[in-house]
């Protein structure tokens, strides 16, 4: 048990080094452009009354689902952040984060009931309190309220349910997450689905790899020895000055191969995008 253990955070810990690489920061960005570029903007709107096309409000609520599903998660993991830690005040402004993000969502939920001639869901306005900002004094302060005034549950579970209600046991009201994973399934399509699960999969893997090598090859002098030589003899000459060897550090270099890959990685990037 302990073997499968490490065997499981090391995957996670390899996946995380992996999501913080600049090549998989690109792939993700290309795949973000393209996925707009499909849906006809140039990048995600702000004002949910500018937008008249049923697919990007969907999008846009997608994109608003995960960033809560994210910020949640940090906020039920007290490895993440805890008040303890980090004290009252960033778990505070995150949780306001969180608020934020939900209010922007009923905002656009609302945009498209309208468009789809429906009636808008109603909703409270009560702040809600994620994870470890439960244990903030004006939680603790709102749950003793609710207590004293015996909210009935059905009014309790009906507001857990739009994530606008204070809850007071995950069990009894479930996770912001869950919903909002359960809300995404209903709403992208599924050809976003095919490129998450491809970003993912060992074929991405295989992909970034090729891209690597691929830039490598590149940098790397053709496969001709008097032109090597002669390469070699000017970059010597180049740092032979009045007399004497100059030769400079060791970041000169490393800086050189750094900005040469850099090159190549974009040059490779901007013929793909040419191609599609």
């Amino acid at each position: 048990m302990q073997d499968r253990l490490r065997e499981i955070e090391g995957t996670l810990a390899r996946a995380k080094e992996r999501k913080n690489t600049i090549l998989y920061k690109l792939s993700k960005r290309r795949q973000e452009e393209e996925r707009l570029a499909s849906l006809g903007v140039e990048r995600l709107p702000t004002n949910p009354h500018d937008v008249d096309d049923v697919k990007v409000i969907k999008y846009v609520l997608f994109r608003l689902k995960q960033e809560i599903g994210d910020k949640t998660a940090q906020l039920r993991d007290p490895k993440l952040l805890s008040i303890d830690k980090d004290g009252e005040a960033v778990v505070r402004a995150k949780n306001d984060e969180v608020n934020k993000l939900l209010s922007r969502k009923a905002q656009w939920e609302a945009r498209l009931s309208y468009l789809a001639d429906e009636s808008a869901a109603p909703r409270s306005r009560r702040k809600v309190f994620f994870g470890c900002a439960k244990e903030l004094p004006e939680a603790i302060t709102t749950r003793k309220r609710q207590r004293g005034e015996g909210e009935p549950r059905a009014v309790q579970a009906e507001a857990a349910s739009s994530a606008d209600e204070v809850s007071d046991a995950d069990d009894e009201h479930g996770s912001a997450a869950e919903q909002a994973e359960t809300e995404l399934a209903n709403t992208r399509d599924q050809d976003y689905i095919e490129r998450v699960q491809w970003l993912g999969s060992s074929a991405a893997d295989a992909e970034l790899l090729r891209f690597e090598r691929e830039a490598e090859a590149k940098m790397r002098p053709k496969a001709d020895p008097a032109a090597a030589r002669a390469g070699s003899s000017s970059l010597i000459l180049s740092y032979w000055k009045d007399g004497k060897l100059t030769i400079p550090d060791e970041e000169h270099f490393k800086k050189q191969l750094v900005d040469g890959r850099k090159k190549a990685l974009q040059e490779r990037l901007s013929a793909l995008r040419n191609k599609n």
